[in-house]
């Protein structure tokens, strides 16, 4: 499958922007010093008990620190202990952070995926799916992880023919039975999303927990995403 990048809406400030990178969402990487975009950046902040707590929300108070969103990233903040640098207060950093990180952002993305749902802005089965990559309203196509392959590469090729709109193919972060359990169905597989808020924000969530696990690039020019007019 070839990647393709298209930008991700912007993301509110926490506060006034102090410089230009800051000013353009940007936020600075204690592990490599590299500006990148806030959505490319997990923040870190030191609970009152003193430990490392992430704030996957970016909404809890005091000084913060960003990592560059994946695994790799964060264990080297880990093992060469820049978080207590970067907070410039000693502070507590679990064993098992990076563990914690990727249940907070599995969390985060189905919730909002059932709020899409709830939102009518998914639709699910497979023939349901099929006749629905047609349309112009069609924002993403999404599997579960243990879907049958003839099954997803079908589907793949109908959303990458010219005659659909389908903007992505999003990584394959769950299984059948998270997916099921998330959106409140029985044998999730296969399903799109509408386009819309709601939709975009599930796209999100979904993008920035695949770019944890390595699912995705870090960033590319106008932001992660994955080509479905090109899919094989």
């Amino acid at each position: 499958m070839t990647w393709r990048c298209r930008p991700w809406p912007p993301l509110k400030r926490d506060k006034p922007a102090s410089n230009r990178k800051e000013r353009e969402g940007e936020r600075r990487c204690v592990v490599d010093r590299a500006a990148r975009p806030r959505h490319a950046l997990i923040r870190f902040v030191r609970g009152p008990d003193g430990a490392l707590v992430p704030d996957i929300g970016e909404r809890l108070p005091g000084r913060g620190v960003w990592v560059t969103g994946t695994r790799d990233y964060l264990e080297r903040a880990r093992e060469k202990r820049l978080f207590a640098r970067g907070l410039k207060s000693d502070v507590a950093v679990p064993s098992d952070i990076a563990h914690l990180v990727d249940r907070l952002l599995a969390d985060r993305a189905k919730a909002a995926l059932s709020m899409a749902n709830k939102a009518g802005a998914i639709t699910l089965g497979f023939e349901k799916v099929k006749s629905s990559l047609g349309r112009d309203d069609t924002a993403a196509l999404f599997h579960a992880s243990d879907a049958a392959p003839d099954g997803r590469s079908r589907l793949d090729r109908i959303a990458a023919s010219p005659a659909s709109d389908v903007i992505e193919i999003l990584p394959d972060v769950f299984d059948g039975s998270e997916l099921s359990l998330a959106l409140g169905q029985e044998n999730v597989v296969h399903g799109i999303l509408t386009r819309g808020g709601v939709a975009s924000a599930a796209m999100n969530a979904v993008r920035r927990l695949a770019i944890f696990r390595g699912a995705l690039p870090i960033e590319a020019e106008d932001g992660p995403g994955i080509a479905a007019k090109t899919a094989g």
